[in-house]
């Protein structure tokens, strides 16, 4: 059975450690995003364009969200479940934190517009393929994917749903904080 002092404790450190992703600049980068594509009849060469938060900014949010998303870390967005199931937090709470959860698996587990040799990829595995064979530390596998996707005309374009994946990240940590924040309040 969970205590008031650890759910307390539980919730405070995750907002505490939310608040250092919402000070990156990646989500500056987000207002003005765009991916624009070209095409000339003259030289036959398809153009890409994409605007939005730079490598360097995508890096460090990812550094900072691999906290929430890796198993071995004991700020797992997963991990508040066991939390978000005591009876210390009302029902509201719980419906919120259910409704978030369910919404990230969902658009994890969907299929993006996006195929290569008729393999068409999940939003889960865009982000594991670029996070894993690019930003983060890199593995064979996803290392190997990362360079077939890098070397097709549509690059541009799975790097976009990657940055829509973040995204998604980032609002399901700031919801997160709120309904953390407003157990915090009841509770106090």
């Amino acid at each position: 059975m969970i205590t008031k002092d650890q759910l307390l404790k539980k919730f405070t450190e995750f907002n505490e450690e939310a608040k250092e992703i919402f000070d990156l600049s990646f989500k500056d980068g987000l207002v003005n995003r765009k991916l624009k594509y070209s095409w000339s009849k003259d030289d036959g060469v398809l153009r890409s364009e994409l605007k939005g938060p730079n490598d360097e900014s995508i890096k460090a949010f990812c550094n900072d969200l691999r906290k929430f998303i890796q198993g071995n870390d004991s700020l797992k967005i997963e991990k508040l479940q066991s939390f978000y199931q005591s009876q210390l937090v009302e029902e509201n709470e719980k419906k919120m934190f259910g409704k978030e959860m369910s919404q990230i698996d969902k658009s994890l587990q969907q299929h993006s517009s996006l195929a290569i040799n008729s393999k068409v990829y999940t939003n889960k595995e865009i982000l594991e393929i670029f996070l894993y064979g690019k930003v983060s530390h890199r593995t064979d596998g996803t290392k190997e994917e990362y360079n077939r996707i890098q070397n097709t005309p549509i690059h541009l374009s799975f790097k976009d749903a990657f940055i829509t994946v973040l995204q998604s990240y980032l609002i399901l940590i700031s919801n997160l904080v709120y309904i953390n924040s407003e157990v915090i309040k009841k509770l106090q």
